[in-house]
């Protein structure tokens, strides 16, 4: 006895593998028996097969099993040949390429439309640099562009328009782009694709004056270098986000694992904290956060809030779901319905549901349908499913994907979802009962079946998984046949006079047009030409630098890949004797006025830099407005300290109607003195005038560009003279 208590002794690490062996393989391998084919389980399947055995001969003290335990080694090797042999179904899958060639097909009025691109072609180059070194050519992904297009063709363009009101991403939105990062490599949404989608946003024909955030909520994990999905290994999602951040494109990356922490209610409520909201009635969950930028106050449900107007608004907030195709172990697959998971805080998950276990499957996958829940009040706009590689056998690594080489989009969530699972993933997966959306009883069959009659019969979405309804097109309804429409020139209007020696050119979205050629003359022939650029695309060019009391003439032309339209019709104005003034913006909110009489006064014109709306007063209420009239002044809020110039006609009097009570009014083109400020009827002024500089502070004087606060007694008016002169000199606030 002894001696066998001393052979255990100094064999004890042995026995010590044997254990790890068998409990890797349990964990490993429990939840999903496929992985047992996987090499690092093959490796560890003898060793905990001889240590059960030894463990029965040690327990039971069976003569006959201790025989065995010492020819085990070679009944191990047997079996293990066999093993390999019958269930091993390649070395690796990773490089493996399957041709999938998906159906196409048409219906009479789809509910929803599906686009497949059945083959990905080389990217333009890597950003693996992550700077600005990078040359814009590399942000270019002829992929994404070639879906996007394929998009357009449908009555589904990406960029949203005047002339296209059903496009994807309008130009002054905050663009979330909800990625899968939780896990590594190729089982991660391509950063070469992501790439392409931003690109694509900052080109924005109007011009694109929001932000773009890469998003999600990563549980466990990091988004790090790892998140590297991409034709060259070492080009990150961290990568990305670097090299658009290093060319001062507003591109952002954002982890919502940092929130799952942090409960909260609405910015409504007077909460501005990065939070969770939780409503533990319908166990809905979802991030509310402040911008990586700081300029905007973000609910995932309600949209971009404005702090001074108290209001959301739900049109700016535009959220793209971009799940990777792939399976997964308890609900069958992953794409863009169970991407949305990524939305929800996993937090307190015994106290909101009883469980890990419960929240899974008695919320998220069950008749319950939380994640569709979810999905309803925080919908995309626009689902893009990446199966340039997709994982046959769950959220495993590299070495066990297939490079399937298909890109899938819709705006109908459950579509693509069925789309993807039925034609891209069950053809390689591993267990097919699992991940075949129409098998009945199957786990997806199960998972995609609740998940759809929510969205469509309680939340009343166009989402349908059927067939029937669906329309898929592919590359071949991509035809591009004719040429892209004649721009019509809008503004300033034609023979329009004591134009500023600022401004700016704006012309319509053609039909069709991906790029813009402007020319702008100082003669009717252009023979020689101020401005010829053959890059643009945007409908809006600022000119500055123009020469007083000068006639210009300008024409514009689209071009698409068919070629170029015909020159627009060609205008004319001329610029009147203007004056330049210089504003100092302050960082935060500013008391703004327009002292000039200028051709364009909207917002985004006078004050490009903006990071709010621009908000007058009216005696009782704040009001927004796009548009700023002389004789008032406005709330403007800037990222930064900045010099702004106006470039106009001078003012030289003004005026202005006032309302009993406070009033915030303008400026004109010189500074007054308020003591030589007048009003009708006489003597209603009752307070001193307030401008504000970081705070409130009285004034003497009223100068160019600022705005003021004063109260008066009854409606009237009040009149700035002009008995003062201009200084030659640009004036500054």
């Amino acid at each position: 006895m002894n001696i066998h208590r001393n052979s255990i002794k100094s064999n004890r690490k042995y026995w010590f593998i044997g254990l790890f062996a068998l409990l890797w393989l349990l964990i490993r391998s429990g939840e999903n028996p496929k992985r047992l084919t996987y090499p690092c389980q093959q490796a560890a399947f003898p060793l905990a097969f001889n240590s059960v055995l030894a463990f029965i001969a040690f327990i039971t003290g069976s003569i006959l099993l201790r025989k065995f335990v010492k020819a085990s080694p070679f009944v191990i090797l047997i079996s293990g040949i066999i093993w390999f042999t019958v269930s091993q179904p390649g070395d690796s899958t990773a490089g493996i390429t399957s041709v999938i060639r998906p159906p196409v097909w048409e219906v009479p009025n789809p509910i929803s439309k599906v686009f497949v691109l059945d083959s990905i072609p080389a990217t333009k180059g890597s950003l693996a640099a992550g700077n600005a070194t990078v040359p814009d050519s590399c942000l270019v992904d002829p992929a994404m562009d070639t879906l996007c297009l394929m998009l357009a063709a449908k009555g589904i363009p990406i960029h949203k328009t005047n002339a296209q009101p059903n496009g994807i991403v309008g130009s002054n939105n905050v663009v979330i782009i909800k990625g899968n990062f939780q896990w590594t490599g190729k089982v991660v949404t391509s950063t070469d694709r992501i790439k392409g989608l931003i690109w694509q946003i900052l080109n924005h024909p109007a011009g694109f004056t929001g932000e773009i955030i890469v998003c999600d909520n990563t549980q466990g994990y990091f988004i790090d270098q790892n998140d590297n999905n991409s034709e060259d290994p070492a080009q990150s999602i961290v990568n990305v986000v670097s090299t658009f951040r290093a060319k001062g494109y507003p591109v952002y990356l954002r982890d919502w694992k940092n929130l799952m922490y942090v409960a909260g209610v609405e910015y409504n409520q007077g909460n501005y904290n990065d939070c969770y909201i939780y409503e533990p009635s319908t166990k809905i969950s979802y991030p509310k956060f402040r911008s990586s930028s700081g300029k905007y106050l973000i609910s995932l449900r309600y949209g971009i809030w404005d702090s001074l107007a108290l209001v959301y608004d739900s049109a700016r907030l535009c959220l793209i779901n971009f799940p990777v195709l792939k399976h997964h172990g308890m609900s069958g697959a992953t794409i863009a319905v169970k991407n949305w998971i990524g939305v929800m805080t996993t937090e307190w998950a015994d106290v909101r549901y009883g469980g890990w276990t419960a929240m899974h499957y008695n919320y998220l996958f069950n008749q319950y349908a939380l994640v569709s829940r979810i999905m309803a009040v925080t919908y995309p706009r626009l689902s893009i499913v990446d199966a340039a590689w997709t994982s046959a056998a769950g959220n495993t690594t590299p070495d066990y994907v297939v490079n399937t080489k298909v890109l899938l989009a819709s705006t109908d969530p459950v579509a693509v979802s069925w789309y993807a699972a039925k034609f891209v993933l069950t053809p390689v997966a591993y267990n097919k009962s699992e991940t075949n959306p129409d098998l009945p009883g199957g786990k997806y069959n199960v998972t995609l079946t609740n998940w759809t009659n929510f969205l469509r019969d309680s939340a009343g979405l166009p989402c349908t998984k059927d067939s029937t309804k669906i329309s898929v097109y592919g590359r071949k309804n991509l035809i591009l046949t004719s040429l892209p429409a004649v721009p019509q020139l809008l503004s300033p209007a034609n023979g329009s006079t004591n134009q500023s020696i600022i401004l700016n050119l704006r012309w319509n979205d053609a039909a069709s047009a991906m790029s813009y050629h402007l020319q702008l003359s100082a003669d009717s022939l252009f023979t020689s030409r101020l401005i010829d650029d053959s890059t643009l695309s945007v409908t809006t060019y600022r000119v500055e630098g123009l020469s007083q009391s000068a006639t210009y003439y300008w024409r514009v032309r689209a071009k698409n890949v068919a070629g170029w339209s015909g020159y627009s019709l060609r205008w004319k104005f001329t610029t009147g004797n203007s004056t330049i003034l210089t504003l100092q913006i302050n960082k935060g909110w500013n008391l703004l006025s327009v002292p000039v009489i200028v051709d364009d006064a909207s917002l985004e014109t006078l004050f490009p830099d903006a990071i709010s709306n621009a908000f007058s007063y009216d005696s009782t209420n704040y009001n927004i407005r796009d548009s700023l009239n002389n004789g008032y002044g406005y709330w403007i809020k800037f990222g930064s300290t900045s010099q702004v110039q106006i470039s106009g006609l001078p003012r030289l009097f003004d005026t202005i109607k006032v309302y009993q009570g406070w009033n915030l009014i303008g400026s004109i083109s010189i500074p007054v003195s308020v003591s030589s400020i007048t009003s009708i009827p006489s003597s209603i002024v009752t307070s001193g005038f307030f401008g504000y500089s970081t705070q409130y502070v009285t004034t003497d004087t009223i100068y160019p560009g600022g705005g003021y606060w004063v109260k008066v007694l009854q409606a009237g008016k009040l009149v700035i003279p002009s008995s003062q002169r201009i200084s030659s000199d640009s004036i500054t606030k």
